[in-house]
C-alpha cells in the first residue's frame, strides 16, 4: 500500500547526493511555480507554498518514479 516503505530498505547511502541535487533542483522549479499558482488563484502565497509541500509529501509516500513514467 506504500511504495516508499518497501524501497527505504534498500536505498543506498551513495544516492544521497544526487538525490539532494534532483531535490534543490525540482525546488527551485516548483516553489516560483506554486507562488504564482496561488497569486493566480487570488490566495495567499502560503496556499500555494502548503499545496506544493503536501502534495510532495503525498506523492512520496503513495508513488514511486516507475509509476508515473509508465505509458
Amino acid at each position: 500500500m506504500i511504495p516508499a516503505a518497501r524501497w527505504l530498505r534498500s536505498y543506498k547511502p551513495q544516492w544521497f547526493r544526487s538525490n539532494l541535487a534532483a531535490g534543490v533542483t525540482l525546488a527551485a522549479y516548483v516553489l516560483p511555480a506554486a507562488l504564482g499558482d496561488a497569486s493566480l488563484a487570488g490566495l495567499p502565497p502560503q496556499a500555494g507554498l502548503y499545496a506544493c509541500l503536501y502534495s510532495g509529501l503525498v506523492f512520496w509516500l503513495f508513488c514511486s518514479s516507475r509509476h508515473t513514467c509508465e505509458t
